[in-house]
């Protein structure tokens, strides 16, 4: 859970979909889905959404309200150690949307801190799947009022987002545990610290190991981009490659070469830790069969499931799972 702590602290933007257009609330289609769905609610409710993250949907649903003058009572929760007003400082814009929702970390979807029957709804965007979806179906459907009900748009596991991230997971893997790339990297990092102790930038590269070291690093580079070529790696090859071409660039002095070896070992964390955010989606990622034993779980628990794909633009994206507790 600490790479989801580290990545909610960390992230300016309100959730997973960071360098999307989607950074700073949800758009489109998916904001569409919601905005339907909170129209049958009424004017007093307390609604949670779960596995929250820096609030994106809370976001949009206290937006909601506010435009029509609703008194809702809404909480965000989330297993990692999250404080969206604290992560987001740097954005007033976002920070002013977070105000008026109660904001609880370390608080797994698992072990909700309700009353029994005392929630209206509890939503869910790409989180619920993630959890123990036993205990937590179990859990979210103590706390829901008689006729409460549980909207998640949910993983699907042959959606273009997990196929996506499934290429995206096979180059995260190539690249950090199998090609010499970084190694390469911070070996010529190591070179130019102390090269550049006693030479200038200009002669640095003439010489004999700054071109070796180079070459190796542009080889290793075209045979990664030549191993994943199909469409959508690209995406995925230049984000690491422009991280780490950043570095060498910015290596003209001794003392930038040293800044350049901290660098690198914090994007290679990063890039580790997000390998590992890929791999748990994949993993989460709900299945026609997972789905008809949920449906079971909620029969058997006095609710009623449904579920449906949905697409954007033509595209499958998500399952939407839809419960009612009698």
């Amino acid at each position: 859970m600490k790479h989801w702590s580290d990545y909610w602290r960390h992230s300016a933007a309100l959730n997973s979909f960071a360098e999307s257009d989607s950074a700073s609330g949800y758009v489109g289609e998916v904001a569409d889905f919601w905005h339907q769905h909170l129209a049958n609610y009424k004017e007093q409710a307390h609604l949670v959404d779960v596995g929250t993250g820096n609030g994106a949907l809370a976001v949009l649903i206290a937006e909601y309200a506010r435009k029509r003058g609703y008194a809702w009572n809404i909480t965000g929760i989330d297993a990692a150690d999250i404080d969206p007003m604290a992560s987001l400082q740097a954005k007033p814009e976002l920070v002013e949307k977070l105000k008026g929702i109660k904001f609880l970390g370390s608080t797994p979807i698992e072990k909700l801190p309700f009353e029994d029957n005392s929630i209206d709804t509890v939503t869910s965007q790409f989180a619920f799947e993630y959890a123990d979806t036993t205990l937590a179906l179990k859990e979210i459907l103590r706390v829901l009022k008689s006729n409460g009900e549980f909207v998640a748009m949910a993983h699907h596991a042959e959606s273009s987002l997990v196929n996506d991230s499934q290429r995206g997971l096979a180059i995260f893997d190539y690249t950090l545990n199998n090609s010499p790339l970084f190694m390469q990297v911070d070996l010529l990092f190591q070179l130019a610290s102390r090269a550049l102790a006693a030479m200038d930038y200009a002669s640095w590269n003439r010489t004999q190991e700054c071109i070796a070291i180079s070459k190796s690093i542009q080889w290793t580079m075209t045979i990664i981009s030549e191993r994943f070529n199909q469409k959508g790696d690209e995406a995925w090859v230049n984000d690491i490659f422009g991280q780490v071409i950043n570095l060498i660039k910015a290596v003209t002095t001794a003392q930038n070469a040293e800044r350049a070896l901290s660098g690198l070992g914090s994007i290679y964390g990063a890039l580790q830790a997000h390998q590992l955010r890929l791999k748990e989606q994949i993993a989460a990622a709900l299945t026609r069969e997972k789905l008809i034993d949920l449906q079971k779980q909620a029969k058997q628990n006095g609710a009623e499931m449904s579920s449906r794909d949905f697409a954007i633009d033509g595209e499958l994206f998500a399952y939407v799972v839809t419960t009612r507790k009698q």
